[in-house]
């Protein structure tokens, strides 16, 4: 019994140092029939040499932290796909089959007729303190393999020929392209730097979701444009290395522009030099510039193609990536908007609690009582403010005489808004003031400032014409809109110079306009059925003066009203005997195709009317005496009447 167990412990102790010498103390002893080549080391491999016999430079690659670089022939970041690519034909290098090299004395043959000795490129792979080395001799004559020998030296191994073909890559397929690899959406902030003797400096940064111009003025800056030029510096590419460059024809010396991108804890800093001399080609018209290049951090200087329109931002960044609208605020903010203008009583638009608009006129202490605004008329105006752009940045520093010269001294017009902040009890303001008109060519330019501020911007002069100081022109245009219940029953049209009547009906008790309007020609039908509907939502296309005149000016001549159009209106859950009530609107004549004077004591108004009351109204004053379109001409035309005999000439 005790001899059995002594053998068996023996047979575990023999197993135990067999596992321990194999995968402990010798774990990277190679396997005898393993097809991998290269040692399980390499997948930790940080550091590349590649030696080919036709060339003498070596191309180096090392890791450094996370990133592959070139090490030679000149520092540079590698391309991160190249790279792997090249990695992995490493990692997975098997062999077809393989032979010991002590064997090649018995078939008299050598490493040198497998192109191994010397061998035709030679790779040192580096894992840490250890380091291995790859012979890559010539091609089998057969199915296009390749001979390798491997790291001890003790074996050629026949494997497939896409190990050359990664290590092919010459340094400009291994380098990477880009010069600036910080994303947009991580970019901080942006500085422009322009040469000696100026050195203007321009800085824009990232504040929350908005850009900001922080030198050499601070205010609000175009965030598309700055974002757009981000995204072209980062799509610079290297067109080219140049060796031992001369910083007097390269220009770095005083870069044109110095561009500094900051990102997460880094930060690319890009010089960009003089232009690379090139012949002009005939008829080839080019968008774009190849200018000397480099990196602060890196001594290789290189080419690079840069847009025609990148550069010009990046040298006029203070004016072209400015935010050139005037006024920053939220819509749904606005509590009040405030119009004044020398002379002219104040108009303020006032918002409700329930979300709808009112307006009203201020003369002194005086106002009137608030209307309705239209919330069409109301959203154009906000919209126009939020879009007042500037043409141009007149002055970042104008003097006080300047301001007067402009007429900030007492405005064209001046735009105050009021903006609702939190917490929700407080709010600010800001007034947009609006100087004189200037000419200019295309079209004039006002001068514009915010009153808070001391920049000064020229703006298009028509915006004078989109804030008119008049309350009418906010009021909400719709006077009257009926009830589904209630209807009208009677209709009457007469012409007061004469008190005749144009046309009149009224509805019988369970009667319609279909069938009051039956014995009717069918342009009178259709004139009163779309009057109808124009009276039940009584509509203005804008209002002339706030007060009703019984005698309205028309060019500044007085002028009567020539029709009286009477609408019978019966309201639902009326009583059966009781009357319905009658609303009246006096009508001038129609002057031209779209003009027609209204006038309504009910509604103390005087507006214009819409085009479809317009038109219906004239059906039926002037229906019966249109004559209609002309007759049709003949092709040919009228004859020409015969040409008058010419005079004799008077006798001597």
């Amino acid at each position: 019994m005790r001899t059995k167990v002594t053998l068996v412990l023996l047979f575990l102790n023999v197993a135990l140092f067999y596992v321990i010498f194999q995968f402990v103390i010798w774990p990277d002893k190679p396997v005898e029939h393993s097809r991998k080549v290269l040692p399980r080391q390499i997948a930790a491999l940080d550091r590349l040499e590649i030696r080919r016999s036709d060339t003498p430079t070596a191309l180096k690659l090392e890791k450094r932290g996370d990133t592959w670089f070139l090490g030679a022939p000149y520092d540079w970041p590698a391309d991160r796909n190249a790279v792997d690519r090249l990695l992995n034909e490493l990692l997975l290098l098997e062999n077809e089959t393989s032979f010991a090299v002590d064997k090649l004395a018995d078939t008299g043959q050598k490493l040198a007729d497998y192109g191994l000795d010397p061998a035709a490129v030679v790779l040192r792979l580096g894992v840490g303190t250890q380091e291995f080395e790859l012979k890559i001799g010539a091609a089998t004559r057969v199915q296009n393999r390749l001979y390798v020998l491997d790291p001890d030296g003790v074996r050629v191994h026949v494997v497939g020929r896409s190990l050359v073909d990664a290590l092919g890559l010459g340094p400009d397929e291994l380098r990477d392209t880009a010069l600036v690899d910080i994303p947009v959406f991580e970019a901080r902030s942006l500085a422009v730097q322009l040469p000696a003797p100026g050195n203007l400096r321009v800085r824009l940064a990232r504040t929350g979701p908005r850009w900001m111009l922080e030198s050499p003025i601070q205010t609000r800056a175009d965030k598309n444009a700055v974002e757009l030029a981000l995204g072209r510096i980062r799509e610079l590419r290297v067109a080219s290395f140049r060796d031992a460059a001369d910083p007097r024809v390269t220009g770095l010396d005083n870069p044109s522009l110095r561009l500094t991108v900051e990102g997460n804890q880094r930060r690319a800093i890009l010089l960009l030099g003089a232009p690379v001399p090139a012949e002009a080609k005939p008829g080839v018209s080019r968008a774009e510039i190849e200018l000397y290049a480099k990196l602060e951090d890196r001594a290789g200087v290189f080419t690079v193609n840069v847009p025609d329109v990148l550069i010009d931002s990046l040298r006029n960044a203070q004016s072209e990536m400015r935010d050139r609208r005037l006024l920053d605020f939220e819509p749904d903010r606005l509590t009040a908007i405030t119009l004044t203008a020398p002379g002219q009583p104040e108009v303020s638009l006032q918002r409700l609690e329930t979300g709808a608009w009112q307006v009203l006129a201020r003369q002194g202490t005086e106002s009137t009582p608030p209307q309705p605004a239209d919330p069409a008329v109301v959203a154009r105006l906000v919209e126009q403010l939020g879009q007042l752009r500037a043409v141009a940045f007149h002055s970042d520093a104008p003097f006080p005489a300047d301001l007067e010269k402009w007429g900030f001294n007492r405005p064209e017009r001046e735009v105050t808004l009021t903006v609702a902040a939190e917490p929700p009890a407080s709010a600010t303001t800001v007034s947009l003031q609006l100087g004189i008109t200037e000419p200019a060519s295309p079209s004039p330019l006002t001068y514009a400032r915010l009153a808070d501020n001391q920049f000064v911007y020229r703006v298009r002069a028509s915006v004078l014409d989109e804030l008119p100081i008049a309350a009418r022109h906010f009021r909400l245009r719709t006077l009257r809109e009926l009830p589904p219940g209630a209807s009208i029953t009677g209709l009457t049209l007469r012409r007061l110079a004469d008190t005749s009547t144009v046309f009149t009906r009224t509805l019988a008790a369970n009667q319609t306009w279909d069938t009051a309007l039956t014995d009717e020609p069918a342009t009178v039908q259709t004139a009163v059925k779309q009057l109808l509907g124009e009276l039940r939502s009584l509509r203005a296309r804008n209002f002339v003066r706030d007060g009703f005149a019984a005698t309205p000016e028309i060019d500044g001549q007085p002028k009567p009203w020539a029709y009286q159009l009477e609408v019978s209106i019966a309201l639902s859950g009326a009583g059966e005997g009781e009357q319905p009530s009658v609303s009246t609107l006096l009508l001038g004549e129609r002057d031209g195709a779209t003009s027609l004077l209204v006038g309504s004591a009910e509604f103390n108004t005087l507006f214009h009317a819409t085009q479809p009351f317009l038109d219906s109204v004239f059906a039926l004053t002037f229906g019966a005496r249109d004559p209609g379109p002309p007759p049709p001409q003949p092709e040919n035309g009228p004859a020409s009447p015969p040409a008058a005999p010419t005079p004799p000439a008077p006798q001597p």
